[in-house]
Parts: structure tokens; sequence; C-alpha cells
């Protein structure tokens, strides 16, 4: 998955095929569109925030709306980062940072009505329950993912005393093969009638079918030796071994899909 781009064209085309609660079509979205300004976003205040951030990682630090600074490298500063990109209620300074995120689902939830010229209604990306639908909702899921990975390559690595176990040692550690499947999954859609009365709903009951991915069990197996008895934490990260041309991917490269 690419990230996507404020200066190409998105060749990202989506079909929602999906009713609003308002009556109306959910909007398609062609490709080859170009973001452009929106009636309450200009493409470069996007740009601007994004850049704020960026260049404060580089520094190494944020600012607050109390000019406090938060020194990004003292410790993880992850989950404050993560509101400074959402722009939420939580943020340091969102007058400064903005909502990078969110302005990004609108900047291309607009993209074929930019300035509502004609009326055309909300999209899937601007709406969550629908917005995993849109594949153009993982490029900007990756944009966003970019700025967490610039912040962690600035974080010192783990030291050996930082991971080490005194009297701990992990002696072997397999795993089940993963094999999934396409399943069929009945959900019922009664709330979606309208009916003249509650008492005529209890007459009819619909059912949509839909295909999602599922897996087969599968165990690990860990074989722990310990010298004592002691309370621990066991973290399980399960990640792609190949890339989608069955290439071996190094541990660098895989780092991102745990």
């Amino acid at each position: 998955v690419r990230p996507v781009d404020y200066n190409n064209p998105v060749l990202v085309g989506y079909y929602p095929e999906l009713r609003l609660p308002s009556g109306r079509e959910a909007p398609a979205r062609p490709e080859g569109v170009y973001p452009r300004n929106i009636d309450i976003l200009h493409l470069e205040e996007i740009k601007g925030y994004e850049r704020r951030i960026r260049d404060s990682i580089d520094y190494g630090y944020v600012a607050g709306y109390d000019y406090k600074k938060y020194n990004l490298l003292e410790k993880d500063w992850t989950d404050l980062l993560g509101n400074v990109i959402e722009g939420n209620a939580d943020s340091i300074h969102e007058t400064f940072y903005g909502s990078v995120y969110r302005n990004l689902l609108s900047l291309f939830g607009h993209i074929v009505d930019p300035v509502h010229q004609y009326g055309v209604p909300a999209s899937v990306l601007e709406q969550p329950e629908t917005v995993l639908r849109d594949p153009l909702f993982y490029r900007i899921a990756k944009r966003i993912l970019s700025i967490f990975y610039q912040y962690k390559n600035h974080l010192q690595p783990y030291r050996h005393e930082d991971l080490y176990f005194p009297g701990v040692t992990i002696e072997d550690v397999t795993i089940d093969k993963l094999v999934t499947y396409f399943d069929e999954y009945d959900f019922e859609i009664n709330n979606a009638l309208s009916l003249p009365n509650p008492e005529e709903g209890g007459k009819y009951n619909y059912v949509a079918r839909q295909h999602r991915l599922n897996h087969k069990p599968f165990h690990y197996y860990l074989k722990v030796k310990s010298e004592k008895e002691v309370n621990s934490v066991v973290r399980v990260f399960v990640g792609p071994k190949y890339d989608v041309y069955g290439r071996e991917l190094s541990l660098n490269e895989r780092k991102q899909y745990f």
C-alpha cells in the first residue's frame, strides 16, 4: 500500500453501492481525480499542519497551548503524538498542529464536489461506519503511519538491560501454520426496513449474507525455563514473513507489520 499523495491524482476509484440513512446514494469516486481545496479547508493548510508535526519530530520537541515544551526523545510520547495528529480534545495544541488525520479524510472525502457545488452528500470516507470499505482509506492510514515511523526512528533502540529477564530463558518457539479462508456470515437487517408501525416488524425477518475473511484455530508454543517463580507478561507479535511476491522480508521491513 502506497501512502496517499497531495500532488498526484488519486488512482484508486471506488463505487460504494451504499445508500445513506437520508435515502441518497453514497457518492462514487472516479479514478484520476486531483485533490483540491475544499470549502472548509485549503490543501496548503493541511500540508502546513503536517509539516509542523514532522518538523517538531525532527527538532525533538512539541509545544502546548501554555508554551510548555514536551521532549519527544526523553521518553516514548506516542500517545501524545497520536492526539496531536488526530487533533482531538486531548491535543496539546490543536490550533497550531490542526487535525491532519481528520483533514485528510475530509479532503479526499469531498474530492468529487470540493465546494459543495452540486450538493453531493458525505462520502464513505467521512463516516466511521463505512470508512474501512474505501481502499483509499488505507493509503491515508499509510501516510499517517509514516509520521509515527519518522518519530520511532528518532528513538533509541532497546538496550540489553531493557529486555533482559534474569533467571528466565525462552528456549524454543513454535507456531502452527496460519490458514485463512472466506466464510459466510449472516446478520439481521430488520432495522433497515421502513414499516408503518413497530408491530409490523415482528412479522418479518430479513437476513443479509456477507463473505468475511476468517482463519482456522492455531496455537503457538513457548518453551520457557525459569530459575524461580515470578510473574511476567508475554507479548507476541504476529506479522508476515514474505511480501506479495513471495520474497522474504528483512526484520527491518517486517517490523512495520507487527
